[in-house]
């Protein structure tokens, strides 16, 4: 889990001091499908730290309590706020390229935080 979270802090390091050599005030939208699993509670309070470091950069965090349809809300309203860049763990990985049309039409990079890309097949 650690080698997990390591790759995802240095994902959001990536996403955050990039942004600062091109604003000095960048948001970054940030939604997390549940904030009380477990391990993604680990990922958010690394991308909080992250965050902190780098304090000419704005998190806009948002816990979409495992609902697919409020998690679309809170991305449409993340770009309405001109946010520079999303990172975002799926409630549905299956709406994964609803999403990410949605930022690629604000041309706004999007780094997916996902256990699992797809759902698992049967069998």
């Amino acid at each position: 889990m650690n080698k997990k979270v390591f790759t995802l802090s240095a994902v959001m390091a990536g996403l955050l001091f990039g942004a600062v050599a091109h604003a000095a005030d960048t948001r970054i939208g940030v939604t997390i499908y549940k904030y009380d699993d477990n391990f993604m509670s680990v990922v958010r309070k690394a991308i909080e730290k992250d965050g902190k470091s780098a304090p000419d950069v704005q998190l806009l965090m948002n816990d979409s309590q495992n609902d697919q349809s409020k998690q679309n809300d809170q991305i449409d309203v993340l770009l309405a706020k001109g946010v520079k860049a999303l990172a975002i763990n799926l409630v549905d990985p299956a709406a994964a390229g609803t999403v990410i049309e949605k930022a690629r039409g604000q041309n706004i990079p999007v780094v997916v935080l996902q256990q699992r890309a797809f759902p698992q097949s049967a069998g």
